[in-house]
């Protein structure tokens, strides 16, 4: 179509709205005593659930009673509260077996997110009984969490299925956009894109590990083709308070790209692998044995120096060695913030 000439917004399925009641992504609240009797019809309710799954539900019924126990003296009388991450303990052979398991003939259930570069989980969800929330970490351990309600584990999530693409840094890391945006407040940021795939696409913040810098980025649509809930950086973020969006969907943000308002619509993670030799080896707090290239971005720390960049990425400009008596300094130069030093080991 001619008007839009000078934009990518390559196509996609209908766009709508995801808003969603007030309260639908936020820890479910209940005063002490609906909380207790939601413990105890939830402890009936497991007793009947098959042999794999009863152990993890009991677990985390016994501990939601616990973090109940500790946080009812300190609450009015009436008042609502929600239990926030409420641990189940297992060994590695039970989360093992749970997941061997064919969980369609168990009456419960059952989500599982395994996208390669977003949260990987797996949710399952037993009436009258709660959910039980399996995460997998990057360093191999796992965590188990519960809930006695279903919680926003088991809901349709922009993460779900975000695609991941292979990207030079170069070409996503000019376009950061995160600051523009949360800076434009009730107003509209403008924004610079990038090309991939027949789509225009902003930088929502970066990160990197394991020899991988990569950031989130949002495709985006003319404003006048959006048929759904449109915002303003501060809007949204009211929305994630009051639940009725998911904390980090960006969809449906406002914004101005050469010009004219557009709105974000989907969500991708564009990764730039970095061969072994250059990635950095962690150690505690402090990032051991790496440089910086001139032109990457890194990030300052607190106790040692500089790190890999994530949310806001300093631009290294320059490379200087200062000898001194305790041991030659290495001091980076980065655009805007001035001089960095890389501490010795």
């Amino acid at each position: 179509m001619s008007e839009q000439a000078g934009f990518d917004f390559g196509r996609e399925g209908p766009l709508c709205s995801f808003i969603q009641p007030a309260g639908t992504w936020l820890v479910a609240e209940f005063t002490a005593e609906e909380h207790a009797a939601r413990l105890t019809a939830a402890e009936a309710c497991a007793a009947s659930l098959a042999p794999v799954l009863r152990p993890f539900y009991m677990r985390g019924i016994r501990a939601t009673r616990v973090e109940l126990e500790r946080l009812a003296p300190h609450m009015d009388s009436g008042a609502v509260f929600g239990l926030h991450a409420i641990a189940v303990t297992a060994t590695c052979q039970e989360v093992d077996e749970l997941q061997r398991q064919d969980l369609a003939g168990l009456g419960i259930e059952h989500k599982t997110r395994r996208a390669a570069a977003t949260e990987q989980m797996q949710a399952l969800y037993a009436p009258g009984v709660g959910t039980i929330t399996v995460r997998p970490h990057t360093d191999g351990s796992r965590s188990i969490g519960f809930a006695h309600y279903r919680n926003s584990d088991m809901l349709p999530s922009y993460r779900d299925s975000q695609p991941v693409y292979e990207l030079s840094e170069v070409v996503w890391g000019p376009t950061y956009a995160s600051q523009a945006i949360a800076e434009a407040g009730e107003g509209i940021a403008s924004v610079k894109t990038y090309l991939y795939g027949g789509r225009e696409w902003i930088n929502d913040g970066g990160m990197y590990f394991s020899g991988n810098a990569s950031c989130e980025a949002w495709a985006i649509t003319r404003r006048a083709y959006w048929d759904g809930e449109t915002y303003s950086y501060r809007d949204q973020v009211k929305a994630w308070d009051a639940g009725t969006l998911e904390r980090g969907d960006r969809r449906g943000l406002v914004v101005k790209v050469r010009g004219i308002e557009c709105v974000l619509t989907g969500a991708a993670t564009f990764t730039d692998y970095r061969p072994a030799a250059q990635e950095p080896q962690a150690s505690g707090d402090c990032v051991a044995e790496w440089e910086p290239g001139i032109g990457s971005r890194v990030r300052a720390r607190r106790k040692c120096g500089i790190g890999p960049f994530d949310n806001f990425p300093l631009l290294v400009k320059k490379r200087d060695v200062v000898v001194s008596k305790g041991g030659d300094v290495v001091l980076f130069t980065c655009e805007t913030t001035g001089p960095l030093t890389s501490s010795p080991a």
